[in-house]
Parts: structure tokens; sequence; C-alpha cells
């Protein structure tokens, strides 16, 4: 092959590469970029991400909304607690409003706090829509929860 085809086999794989990507990212995200850019509003700096799918396990469809927190999520103190509580009721209200909250099972607010030079503190809570109940993770996903995950800073190396 001379040089030409190869410069321009590079280029059209460019091309089709980014279009691939564009594509998926619109169909994937576009459903939840009302309620993304409310949560912006209403939480300036929260860098909100808004996803829906379900668990492969036992097939219940989530709305994962993740935040970023201005106080660390694990930290048990009256303070927090209400803070927490509140934003997981404007978020319930806003994802009623924006994202059809019916259609899914379970709505899983993950708040992340970023600890300086330590890694991230994090929280997840799991709601049952229908009944605004608290649901339990290991029952959610079907397997065993390390108990200490969320209350143990999370490592570069870790998943969040």
């Amino acid at each position: 092959m001379s040089g030409r085809t190869v410069v321009l086999a590079m280029i059209v794989f460019g091309i089709l590469a980014t279009a691939i990507l564009w594509t998926y990212w619109t169909i994937h995200m576009t459903p939840f970029m009302p309620l993304q850019e409310a949560l912006e509003k209403e939480f300036p700096d929260s860098r909100p991400h808004v996803m829906g799918g379900s668990v492969k396990k036992n097939g219940d469809s989530v709305l994962r909304v993740v935040l970023q927190a201005d106080f660390d999520p694990r930290a048990d103190t009256a303070s927090n607690t209400s803070k927490v509580l509140s934003r997981l009721e404007r978020v319930r209200v806003l994802a009623t409003e924006l994202a059809n909250l019916s259609s899914y099972r379970v709505l899983a607010m993950h708040l992340y706090f970023p600890l300086k030079e330590q890694g991230i503190s994090q929280r997840t809570y799991f709601r049952d829509v229908a009944t605004w109940e608290e649901l339990d993770a290991a029952t959610l996903i079907g397997t065993e929860r390390d108990p200490t995950r969320d209350q143990r800073p999370v490592t570069k190396s870790e998943d969040l």
C-alpha cells in the first residue's frame, strides 16, 4: 500500500470512530440530559451524571444519579443526614418530572466527596421508586457486598 492510501484509511477510520462514539453517546445520554441539566442548576458544582439501565442479575431497572457532594457522605452527623435526605428528595422530584422515574424500580444516588490526596469518600443510597423504602445493595444486586466498602476511602485502584 502506498503512503497516501494509509493516510486516507487512517482519516476515514478516525471519522468513523468519532461518528460511532457520537451516535452511542447521543442514544444513551440524550434521554437523561434534561435531568442532568436540572441537577446542575439545583446543585452547582455537583458534576451530575445520570444513567438508566438494569442490573444484570435480576433485571431490575435502575436510574443512577452520580453527584459530587460538598460534604463527606460517610460522616454520620445530623447535618449530613439532613443534606442527604434533602438531596434524595430533590433528585426524586426532578427525576419524576424529567426522567419518567415511574418506569424504573430503583433510584440509586451515588454521592462522592474528593478527599485531598487520600482518594474519594463515597456512599450510595438505593430507594425503591414505588415505596421510597431504602434498599440493601446486596439484595438489589443479588450478591454479597463488602459491608465496609462505604466506610473507607476509595483508593485510585478501586472501582467506584
